[in-house]
């Protein structure tokens, strides 16, 4: 209760105050994904994302996805062209507005790890 009260109050005095004056930090910094390059390797984050497609009647250009790869893998060229710098960290995929960027893994890739659990299964039956 103490705690709650004492959050309540701080949040009152800020709002109070008025509107908090914006910063600029680098996007990578909020960005999950980011942080996935710095840990596994980029040839395995790619073969997890599976191939990019860019559906173009979907995409209208705005640049976003150019503008925040972390990896600087994407040129407008008019349309996301990726390049072999992308680490697969599928912050393309999460910033596009339009949801046009889309990735096709293929299916025995994709279900082998539910193939196994249920032939384990059904062979434990």
């Amino acid at each position: 209760m103490q705690f709650s009260t004492g959050l309540y109050d701080a949040v009152k005095r800020r709002v109070e105050k008025g509107p908090a004056t914006p910063f600029a930090v680098p996007f990578a910094f909020f960005n999950p994904f980011s942080y996935l390059g710095r840990v596994n390797r980029a040839a395995y984050l790619r073969s997890i994302m599976g191939t990019k497609k860019v559906d173009q009647s979907r995409c209208n250009r705005c640049g976003l996805c150019e503008k925040y790869c972390g990896s600087r893998a994407i040129a407008l060229d008019p349309w996301p062209v990726f390049s072999d710098a992308c680490c697969g960290c599928w912050g393309c995929y999460s910033i596009c507005p339009q949801k046009a960027i889309s990735t096709f893994m293929t299916p025995q890739w994709q279900y082998r790890a539910k193939v196994d659990y249920l032939d384990a299964r059904s062979a434990g039956e």
